[in-house]
C-alpha cells in the first residue's frame, strides 16, 4: 500500500508501549474492516444501527476505521442511513475523507465481508485483539511505575481522584495514548475520563470559559408566622427613612415596589423602579444600596450587556438592581429594547438562536423580572414610560440619618416579605384595584401592581399609595414629554401668542426658536435652529402637512390652526378631546373672532337666502344678484351680501354636485376651503363698503 509507511509511523505513535517502540499493538486491520463492512452491508437500518451500537471505540486500533466509525455514530444520531454513500458525504464535508483512506478504500469495506452474517464472528475477534492491547498497556504502565520506584499494585491503591489527577499532569499528545486504556481500565466511557481529566488541568489565561465568578442567588425562606401587611410595609418605610432622606412619596414608592419584588410574578405588568437625581451625591446609590438588602434575589451591577442580561433573568429570576444606568443604556438601542419589553409578561422575550451540532435552533430568553435603576438624569423616553420615577435631592446639613453599613442585612424582613405573599397568592393574583383617574394609561398600568399590595395591606396604605401615585406620576406637566409632544405644545402656544389661525412655515420656525428652554434653537445634529423641512419631518408622523394658505396677499406654504385640533386633543397632556361639529369644522373656528357672528346655530346661505340645512352644518353659496355689484344694485342685493358676511363659515356635509343641484348655479359653487372662503369674505365686504360710499342711484 501506498500509505504503509505513514501508516506505520502513525500506528507506532499511537503504541501503549512509546512511539519509539519498534513493535506494534496487537490488532487485526482485515477483522476491523470486516467488522465495518458488516455494518455497512446490514440488511436493514435497525440491524445496522445495533451492530454499531455494539462496535466500541476502543475495538478499532487502525486510525481510519476510527474515522469512518465516528462517522458512522453521527449518521445515526442523525437518524440518516449508515451505507456508503451517505458516510463518504459526512467524511467529505468534515474533511476527514483522506484519513479515512479516501473514497476507494470507503467503498471496498462492504466487499471485504464475504458474508455480512459473520458479524459476531469478526466482532469477536477485534475484541480479542482490544483485550491484549489494554493488557499491554497496563503492563507498561506497572512497569513505568516500577522503574519510578512506586508499587506495581495500581488498581488498589490509586483511586478514581488520583486517575484523573495524574493523567492531568500529561501533555495532551501522551493523554491522547493513554485514555482508550484507561477509560477501559477504569470501566468508564472515554468522554468521561475526558472531563473529569479537563476538569483537573491548570487553567491559564486562555481558559476564557472559566473567567469570572458564578451566580448564586439563594431563595428566602419564608417568615414561620403569619405576617400583618400594615405592620410589614410600616416597617419597611421605617427602614428605608433610617438611612435616605426622600420625599413621602418617593419612600412609600420604595416600600411598595420592595414588596412587589416578591409578588411579581403573580401580576402583568412589573414597572421600573428608577431612582435619579439632578446631580451627585444625592442619595442615588444610597437608596439603591440599602434596597439590594431588602428585594427579592437582589442582583447588583455596575453595568451590563444585553446578552448577560437575557441569560442571566432566565437563569435565575433576580431583582436587578443597576447603577449609573445613564451612562450606558441610552447609547445602547439593543438593550434599551430588552429593557422596554420586559414591562408585560406576555411580551418579555428576547429570541434568538443557538447552536445544535451544524444547525441553529431558535429560542427565546424571559426578561420577566424586576428591575430598579439609578442614574442622573433621564432615560430614554420610552423607558422613563414604564417607570416609576424617584428624584432625590442632596441632604441638608441639619438632615440627620443612619450611617448604612455594607455588612447591615435585612434577613428577617426580607422572610416576613416572602411569607406575606405566600399567604396572599390567590388574592394578588385577581385582584383588580381602583386606579386614580388623574393618572394616564401608562402610569396606571405601572402602579398596579403596588396599589395591589397597598390594598392587600390595608390600613393608611390604599390612601398612601394612590397619594405617592398621583404626586409622582399624576401631573402629567411634570412628565418628561416626546419631542413631537413638545412640539405640539409649542405649536400651540405659537398660534395663541400670534393670535393668528394660520401661519408661514418659515414664521413658524422662527417663533419656535425663539421660545427659550426647548430644543428648536439647537435642534438637530448641527445644532441650528429648525428649518421648515426638519418641521414638515416631525409633523408627518402626526399627518399633518404643510399646504399653501393665505396671509394677506401671499399664499406661503404654512399650516392652519384647524390642521393640529385633531393631534392637540390626542397627545398633549390634559388637553379634552375637542367637541367638533364635523371632522372639517373644529369648535376653534367659531372662536376665532374673524369668524363670529351673531348667529351661533347652524345655518346654510342659498339663493333665497333661507336654511336649507336645519341643525346641519354651515356653508355659504353665492347668491345669484349678490354677484350683480356695481351702480344698478338695490337695496335687495346688499341685505343678501350682509347675510353672507354674517353667515358662520362651514363645510357643506353634501358633496360639491348636491349643493349645486340645489342651488342651481354649478358654476359660482364655492369650494369649502376656508383660505377660498376667508379671501371671498374680504371680497364681499370690500364692495359693500364701496358702494356704500357711492351715490345711491334712482330707478
Amino acid at each position: 500500500m501506498e500509505n504503509a509507511p505513514n501508516l506505520t509511523s502513525a500506528r507506532r505513535a499511537c503504541s501503549p508501549l512509546g512511539p519509539n517502540c519498534d513493535t506494534l499493538p496487537p490488532h487485526d486491520d482485515i477483522a476491523e474492516a470486516a467488522a465495518l463492512g458488516c455494518i455497512l452491508g446490514a440488511r436493514t437500518p435497525d440491524e445496522a444501527r445495533g451492530r454499531l451500537a455494539d462496535l466500541a471505540e476502543a475495538d478499532m486500533y487502525d486510525h481510519r476505521h476510527r474515522e469512518i466509525r465516528s462517522a458512522l455514530v453521527h449518521l445515526a444520531e442523525a437518524g440518516k442511513p449508515l451505507d456508503v454513500p451517505t458516510v463518504y458525504a459526512s467524511l467529505r464535508e468534515a474533511g476527514k475523507l483522506d484519513e479515512a483512506g479516501g473514497l476507494a478504500y470507503v467503498n471496498s469495506l462492504p466487499d471485504s465481508v464475504p458474508s455480512p452474517e459473520g458479524w459476531n464472528s469478526w466482532l469477536e475477534v477485534v475484541r480479542d485483539f482490544r483485550q491484549r492491547r489494554t493488557d499491554l498497556a497496563e503492563s507498561a504502565r506497572l512497569r513505568a511505575r516500577a522503574l519510578a520506584g512506586g508499587t506495581t499494585d495500581g488498581r488498589s491503591d490509586e483511586t478514581d481522584g488520583g486517575v484523573f489527577s495524574r493523567l492531568s499532569k500529561l501533555s495532551r499528545p501522551d493523554y491522547d495514548r493513554v485514555r482508550v486504556a484507561e477509560a477501559e481500565r477504569l470501566r468508564i466511557r472515554v468522554a468521561t475520563l475526558d472531563a473529569e481529566v479537563e476538569n483537573r488541568r491548570p487553567k491559564t489565561a486562555d481558559d476564557v470559559e472559566l473567567q469570572g465568578r458564578v451566580l448564586d442567588l439563594p431563595d428566602i425562606e419564608p417568615w414561620p408566622d403569619p405576617v400583618d401587611g400594615t405592620e410589614l410595609l410600616d416597617e419597611i418605610l421605617c427602614t428605608v427613612r433610617r438611612f435616605v432622606i426622600a420625599s413621602d412619596a418617593a419612600l412609600s414608592a420604595s416600600a411598595l415596589f420592595d414588596l412587589h419584588t416578591y409578588a411579581f410574578d403573580l401580576g402583568d405588568v412589573s414597572p421600573i423602579l428608577f431612582i435619579t437625581g439632578p446631580m451627585l451625591r444625592c442619595g442615588k446609590t444610597h437608596l439603591l444600596s440599602v434596597l439590594a438588602r431588602m428585594v427579592n434575589r437582589p442582583l447588583t451591577a455596575g453595568s451590563a450587556s444585553a446578552a448577560g442580561i437575557y441569560r442571566t433573568i432566565e437563569l435565575h429570576r433576580p431583582t436587578l438592581l443597576i447603577d449609573e444606568v445613564d451612562r450606558f443604556v441610552s447609547t445602547n438601542e439593543e438593550l434599551c429594547g430588552l429593557l422596554n419589553c420586559g414591562h408585560t409578561r406576555d411580551a418579555a422575550f428576547h429570541l434568538g438562536c443557538v447552536t445544535r451540532g451544524d444547525d441553529f435552533e431558535p429560542r427565546r430568553w424571559s426578561l420577566w423580572t424586576p428591575k430598579i435603576f439609578s442614574g442622573i438624569g433621564r432615560l430614554t423616553s420610552t423607558l422613563e414610560d414604564r417607570s416609576i420615577i424617584v428624584t432625590m435631592t442632596r441632604r441638608r446639613k441639619d438632615e440627620a440619618i443612619e450611617r448604612f453599613r455594607q455588612k447591615t442585612q435585612f434577613e428577617d424582613l426580607r422572610r416576613k416579605c416572602a411569607r406575606f405573599v405566600a399567604d396572599h397568592t390567590e388574592t394578588i393574583r385577581a385582584a383588580d384595584p381602583a386606579v386614580p383617574d388623574a393618572l394616564n394609561d401608562r402610569a396606571a398600568d405601572n402602579w398596579t401592581p403596588l396599589l395591589v399590595l397597598a390594598d392587600l395591606a390595608g390600613g393608611h396604605w390604599p390612601e398612601t399609595a394612590r397619594r405617592a401615585a398621583l404626586q409622582l406620576s399624576g401631573d402629567d406637566a411634570t412628565q418628561t414629554l416626546d419631542i413631537r409632544e413638545q412640539l405640539l405644545q409649542d405649536v400651540k402656544n405659537v398660534f395663541s401668542e400670534a393670535q393668528a389661525d394660520r401661519l408661514s412655515s418659515k414664521d413658524l420656525c422662527d417663533r419656535l426658536a425663539k421660545i427659550e428652554g426647548r430644543p428648536w434653537a439647537e435642534f438637530g445634529k448641527r445644532h441650528e435652529p429648525i428649518s421648515k423641512n426638519q418641521l414638515a419631518y416631525q409633523l408627518r408622523h402626526l399627518n399633518i402637512a404643510s399646504r399653501a394658505v393665505r396671509i394677506g396677499d401671499l399664499t406661503p406654504r404654512g399650516y392652519s390652526i384647524d390642521d393640529f385640533t385633531d393631534a392637540f386633543s390626542r397627545y398633549l397632556p390634559g388637553n379634552p378631546s375637542s367637541k367638533c361639529n364635523n371632522a372639517t369644522m373644529p369648535a376653534s373656528i367659531e372662536q376665532n373672532p374673524l369668524f363670529r357672528n351673531a348667529t351661533p346655530e347652524p345655518c346654510c346661505v342659498s339663493e333665497n337666502a333661507t336654511s336649507t340645512n336645519n341643525d346641519g352644518p354651515c356653508c355659504i353659496v353665492a347668491d345669484r344678484k349678490a354677484v350683480n355689484v356695481g351702480k344698478g344694485g338695490n337695496s335687495e342685493e346688499t341685505a343678501t351680501e350682509k347675510a353672507v358676511v354674517r353667515t358662520p363659515i362651514a363645510v357643506p356635509s353634501a358633496p360639491p354636485a348636491v349643493v349645486a343641484k340645489k342651488t342651481g348655479w354649478p358654476d359660482v359653487y364655492v369650494p369649502p376651503d376656508a383660505d377660498l372662503v376667508k379671501d371671498l369674505t374680504a371680497k364681499l365686504r370690500r364692495r359693500i363698503a364701496e358702494r356704500e360710499r357711492q351715490p345711491q342711484l334712482e330707478l
